[in-house]
Order: structure tokens, then C-alpha cells, then sequence
């Protein structure tokens, strides 16, 4: 097998990236407060309004709170739930939602509040063409719920390989308003969450086992014995006899049409096979059955070769 060199940071750099960061935020917001007084003189010698540095205060203030609530909810849930560091998990992209808009709100009241606006004055005046607002953006604020409920559902996690409706694939990412998927093909979908939730959805990760299926269909013209076409098909994955639990196999006939037979060919993979391996297995078992069809076309009285040889490693 190919290892696999990955290019991502350490989650210890991460988390100490993390906290410099924090911290920097943190010493500026000491520094503003600290000269506080001489800025404001400063300040009523421009054009700037004189409540800018309470505005700034008011923000960073809020924004630190929010990041140290962010930074602390999201590692007492990994640490409960043994979940190793810098791992990405739905709750934690939940958290990040509700903290991105938490700080745009905190900046939106900073920025009023340079202008002594109050908030209440705002609200008042939008109430207006509120139910006017509600109608034209209701599918992007049922995008918005749905997306938090996926975020703290346990039903859909990243990195899980789903079918929902046409469409296969690997969470790669959850926003609040679309789900992203990557497709076999390498092509990221995105699918609207008010359509993830209204979906009927099959998860091939929550499955108590790591069942493969695998369909394909093989005219009567070149078919001799079912049991001969599952014989050949166990020996040509002999070499992943470390990744397939022993006896899982079978060769199942789906059903019967007037002039071939529609199969599923079924293999149970051990432990936490990942997707390539899997998709490589399957990628082989599909060439191998051409391979057998071929060959019966060219010379149907004979039988496929016993051993084929090793597949090669992608």
C-alpha cells in the first residue's frame, strides 16, 4: 500500500497558532484601554467621530469573548467525547457558525454605536418591511436553520460517504446553507440543507459493518456457472485478503431479464478501511468482470485463469 503524506498542520501548531492568536487580540485590547484618554484627545483633533475608540473597545471586547467562549466549548466537547485535537466535528462547525454571527452582530452594533444610533431605533425602523423581508429570504433562513440542526445532529458527520437522492459522496464540508459533497468523479456538489433534511439519505458510514455492494450485469451468451463467475471473482481480490474479512463474499442474482442476469457481488471490509481502498477494490472487481465476459466471448468452453495477477496500487 501507498502511504499517504499529508501537507495539513499538526493539530498541537493549529492550537498553538490558535492561542497566539488570541492572545495578540488580547494585548491590543489592553493597549487600547491603556491610552484610551490620549486617543480620544487625539481623536477630537481629526474628522473621526469621538466615540470611534469606545466603538473599537466595545467590538474587540465582544469578539474576544466570543472566540474565548468558541475556543473553550469546542475543546471541553473533544475532550468529553475523546475526539483528538484540531479533528473537525460538526458541533465544532456549529460553534464557529453561531461565533461568525455573533461578532458580525458586535461589529454591526460597534459601528451604530459610532453614529449614536441605538439598536432599538433600528429594529424599529426595519419592522416596517420586515414580513416584506421574511417572504423574499425564507428559503436562505430555512437553509440557515436546517444547516444548524445538521451541524448538531449526529445522523451526518464530515467526512461520512452518503447518498442523498442522485447524488454520492463524501462530506467534505456543512455551511449554513449547503452541504458539500465530493463525488467519486472528484467533483464537489452542493446541495441545499432544506433538501438534505426533506431527502431520504443512506449512509454507508453509519453502517455496523463495512459492507462493499457492488452491481453489474452479464448476458447468458457468457455465462456458464454463477458459482464459477463468485470463485473467480474471490480469487482476483486474493491480494486484499488483508483488508476483506474471510467468508464475507457472495454473489447474489438480483434478478433474471429475457437475455442476462443483473448481480450484486458483496465483501465486508475490516476495521476503518478508507475510501480509496475501498473504491480501488471496486474499481478492480468492475475490470475483472469485463475481463471474465471477454474472455468467455472469445472462448466460451474455456475457463478464466485461476491466479490472476497482482493488481496494481493507484
Amino acid at each position: 500500500m501507498m502511504t499517504k503524506h499529508s501537507t495539513e498542520s499538526s493539530p498541537n501548531g493549529s492550537r498553538l497558532r490558535a492561542f497566539l492568536i488570541f492572545g495578540l487580540k488580547l494585548l491590543a485590547l489592553v493597549v487600547v484601554f491603556v491610552f484610551k484618554t490620549p486617543i480620544s484627545q487625539f481623536l477630537q483633533t481629526t474628522s473621526i467621530p469621538p466615540n470611534f475608540i469606545d466603538a473599537v473597545l466595545l467590538f474587540v471586547t465582544a469578539h474576544l469573548i466570543i472566540d474565548f467562549l468558541r475556543i473553550s466549548l469546542i475543546g471541553l466537547y473533544n475532550q468529553r467525547h475523546g475526539l483528538p485535537r484540531g479533528k473537525k466535528s460538526n458541533f465544532a462547525l456549529g460553534i464557529q457558525q453561531i461565533a461568525t454571527i455573533a461578532t458580525f452582530m458586535a461589529l454591526v452594533i460597534a459601528v451604530l454605536s459610532i453614529f449614536n444610533i441605538h439598536i432599538r431605533e433600528v429594529l424599529t425602523a426595519i419592522s416596517i418591511v420586515a414580513a416584506a423581508i421574511a417572504i423574499l429570504s425564507k428559503d436562505y433562513v430555512s437553509n440557515m436553520i436546517n444547516g444548524m440542526i445538521i451541524m448538531f445532529s449526529d445522523d451526518l458527520s464530515l467526512n461520512d460517504y452518503i447518498k442523498i437522492g442522485n447524488q454520492k459522496g463524501r462530506v467534505v464540508d456543512i455551511t449554513l446553507l449547503s452541504m458539500h459533497l465530493m463525488n467519486e468523479d472528484d467533483d464537489l456538489v452542493f446541495i441545499p440543507n432544506s433538501k438534505v433534511l426533506t431527502e431520504e439519505i443512506i449512509n454507508y458510514t453509519k453502517r455496523p459493518v463495512k459492507k462493499v455492494s457492488i452491481d453489474f450485469e452479464v448476458s447468458y451468451a457468457y455465462l456458464s456457472k454463477v458459482e464459477e463467475l463468485e470463485d473467480y471473482l474471490i480469487t482476483v481480490l486474493s491480494p486484499y485478503s488483508e483488508e476483506i474479512i474471510d467468508g464475507s463474499f457472495n454473489l447474489k442474482v438480483v434478478s433474471t431479464q429475457k437475455d442476462s442476469a443483473l448481480f450484486k457481488f458483496q465483501y465486508i471490509l475490516k476495521g476503518e478501511a478508507d475510501k480509496r481502498l475501498e473504491m480501488e477494490i471496486r474499481k478492480l472487481t468492475i475490470r475483472k468482470v469485463i475481463e471474465y465476459v471477454h474472455r468467455q466471448k472469445n472462448n466460451p468452453k474455456q475457463q478464466p485463469e485461476g491466479t490472476p495477477e497482482a493488481p496494481l496500487k493507484e
